[in-house]
This record gives C-alpha cells, sequence and structure tokens, in this order.
C-alpha cells in the first residue's frame, strides 16, 4: 500500500473529529459495516469463549473421573485429591469455585 497523499491525511484529521451522529447523519453505510462486523465478531468471541470454558471444564471432570476410578478413592474428599490435582494442566484451567462444584 503507498502511503497517504496530503489530501488523504487532512481527510482522515477531519475525520477524527466526528461524532457518531454526524457519521450517521452523512449516512455513511461503511459506519453501518463497521457496526454489524464488530457485532459479529463479539458475538463470535463470547462463543469462543464460552467454548474454551466448557473445554477446560470436561477435561477437569475426565481428570477427576480417572482420579475417582479406584474403589478405594470413591470416599476421597476434595482436599485430599487436591495436591494431586494440581500437578495436572486441567486443574490449572479451571477457576478455584468451579474445580469445587464440579468435584461435588
Amino acid at each position: 500500500r503507498s502511503p497517504p497523499r496530503d489530501a488523504d491525511v487532512r481527510h482522515e484529521r477531519r475525520m477524527e473529529n466526528w461524532s457518531l451522529g454526524e457519521a450517521c447523519e452523512l449516512r455513511r453505510p461503511q459506519l453501518a459495516r463497521v457496526f454489524v462486523d464488530l457485532r459479529d465478531e463479539a458475538a463470535q468471541e463470547a462463543r469462543d469463549a464460552a467454548r474454551r470454558r466448557e473445554r477446560r471444564e470436561r477435561r477437569f471432570r475426565e481428570l477427576l473421573e480417572d482420579y475417582l476410578r479406584w474403589p478405594d478413592d470413591k470416599n476421597a474428599t476434595y482436599e485430599d485429591l487436591e495436591p494431586s490435582l494440581a500437578r495436572h494442566s486441567a486443574y490449572d484451567g479451571v477457576p478455584r469455585g468451579p474445580r469445587r462444584e464440579l468435584f461435588e
């Protein structure tokens, strides 16, 4: 891309002082496209974050199942297993409060 010409720079400086209302009054179609793109991007990011959280919780549940599979561990408390669980990355992927809830 070539460097901006003086006319382009002056135009962009003028645009920096525009308010949203002024841009809407000029009926800038780009503004609507940018808004829709930002809204869609935020929605996608929220879906991705929820998917990552669910995946981390699933990995932690699987870790718990591995530890509680044996008959002598069925009655183990969270405090008993926590030091062993803490050695796994699935333990660090879930915040403290939800870890305890998932255990119970």
